[in-house]
């Protein structure tokens, strides 16, 4: 009975991890909260080290730190006694992704980087995945590029020679977002477009959104309103049935409501009719302020919006 318990605990850890990736937030609580029971019931400490994570980063959303710390720290001792790489990243991703939500980059940088040293060290090249596209970022929302460059470089060399699509996609966008932030829009939107048919058949909402916001921010930069709008309009009716909080959703918050403002600006500037453009932007700068109550790394261009 018990290991059927723990297979069950793991079973709905799956599929909270699933849940994720289609934003469909309350499903992801309930799936963390039967596999806590479920693990904790039967001491399952691999279950208990993703459900105890993932409930950290939830209570610390909901304005309890102290609740968090100790969900934390059960993880990690539960992490530890299961003794695998695997076990450890869990920990350390969740445990880092609520940091970085909170712009805590010190204890992001120091929660990730033990694990994806180990990760190198035993060429266990799946465990640094998740390390080094959580690192780049760290760098890249400080301004500090060269140093999220090397991180690109390094998982996308890490994604080719473990072959996982999902890594290869994100690393690709983020690769891309450098080359947006250099103000090298061309290039960067070059890379997005080679990349349509493998994104839209891999078919997980959240990348498929942040890559369409994306491509509408590159396209609007280079003042190509009309194309902008459409690639806009797409990213957000990807969410129109599940919401735009999820912390994953940088993209689209950073990008949408820019493009809809700037194609706004472009019409009223040569005397056409803006339409409801306006509407539109007011929409994507309220969910852009939301969604800078999740992740306060947001708040500047939520203000700028604003």
């Amino acid at each position: 009975a018990s290991s059927a318990r723990g297979q069950a605990a793991e079973v709905a850890a799956a599929l909270a991890r699933g849940y994720v990736g289609v934003n469909k937030q309350l499903r992801v609580i309930a799936a963390v909260l039967l596999s806590a029971n479920l693990a904790e019931s039967v001491g399952a400490d691999a279950a208990i080290v993703h459900a105890h994570a993932f409930l950290g980063g939830i209570s610390g959303l909901l304005k309890m730190p102290r609740v968090a710390a100790a969900y934390f720290a059960r993880a990690q001792r539960a992490a530890e006694r299961v003794g695998t790489l695997d076990a450890a990243l869990t920990h350390a991703q969740l445990e880092a992704f609520y940091h970085m939500s909170r712009a805590d980059w010190p204890r992001t940088t120091a929660v990730l980087t033990p694990v994806l040293e180990r990760a190198l060290q035993a060429s266990a090249l799946h465990v640094a995945e998740p390390p080094l596209l959580m690192l780049n970022y760290v760098h890249m929302l400080q301004g500090e590029r060269v140093r999220a460059g090397e991180h690109v470089a390094t998982l996308l060399r890490v994604a080719k020679k473990t072959g996982n699509e999902r890594t290869f996609l994100i690393a690709s966008l983020a690769e891309a977002l450098l080359d947006m932030y250099r103000g090298a829009f061309a290039p960067a939107l070059a890379r997005i477009e080679a990349l349509e048919e493998r994104v839209v058949a891999f078919d997980e909402l959240i990348h498929v959104a942040n890559f369409h916001a994306t491509r509408a921010g590159l396209l609007s930069w280079l003042e190509r309103h009309d194309e902008a709008l459409s690639f806009a309009d797409r990213s957000v009716a990807v969410l129109k049935e599940t919401g735009t909080r999820n912390a994953l959703l940088y993209n689209v918050h950073a990008f949408t409501p820019e493009t809809y403002l700037r194609a706004w600006a472009a019409a009223t500037a040569a005397g056409k009719d803006p339409g409801d453009l306006a509407t539109r932007a007011r929409r994507a700068v309220k969910a852009s302020a939301q969604f800078s109550g999740v992740c306060v790394y947001a708040k500047p261009f939520a203000r700028r919006f604003a």
